[in-house]
C-alpha cells in the first residue's frame, strides 16, 4: 500500500515529472522480468502476498510480491472500482486502523465497503497469489 501511495501522490503533483501511468508499466515491466528469471533458475514463482516475511526466499523476492505485485493489484482495483473511490477506501482504511495492526480481512472489507462493490474475491486472488501477471 505504501508504494502505491506513492504513485498516488506522483499523480496529484506534476511537479515532479512522474507520470502514474509510466510507473505502474514500469513496475508491471519489472515484475515480468523479475517472475521469468526465476521461474526460469528455480522453476516456480511464490506469487502469494500473505506469506510471512521468512518465507520469502529473498529480499529480492519480497519486495516484488509486496511491493511492486501490491502496486499491480490496487493499479487493478482502481480500474474496477475507481481512482475516487480507491482514495475513500485507503482514507477510511489509514483512518480506521492507525496505531493499530489491521488484518487481511479489514483491507478487503475496507475497499468493498468504500466502493459498494464485492470486491472479496478479486482482492483475494491477488493476496492469494492466484491473480495472473503476466504470464506469471
Amino acid at each position: 500500500m505504501a508504494e502505491y501511495s506513492s504513485l498516488m501522490f506522483f499523480e496529484a503533483y506534476d511537479e515532479f515529472g512522474l507520470s502514474y501511468k509510466e510507473l505502474v508499466s514500469e513496475a508491471f515491466a519489472g515484475y515480468v522480468i523479475y517472475a521469468d528469471i526465476v521461474s526460469t533458475f528455480e522453476g516456480k514463482v511464490k506469487t502469494s502476498m500473505l506469506l510471512p516475511v521468512n518465507e520469502y526466499n529473498s529480499e529480492y523476492e519480497y519486495n516484488y510480491m509486496i511491493y511492486v505485485r501490491g502496486v499491480l493489484m490496487f493499479d487493478s482495483l482502481r480500474e474496477i472500482i475507481g481512482r475516487q473511490n480507491i482514495e475513500k477506501a485507503l482514507k477510511k482504511y489509514y483512518k480506521a486502523y492507525k496505531f493499530s495492526v489491521a488484518k487481511t480481512d479489514d483491507l478487503i472489507a475496507m475497499f468493498s465497503k468504500a466502493s459498494k462493490k464485492d470486491t472479496d474475491e478479486f482482492l483475494l486472488s491477488w493476496l492469494e497469489g492466484k491473480a495472473l501477471v503476466g504470464r506469471i
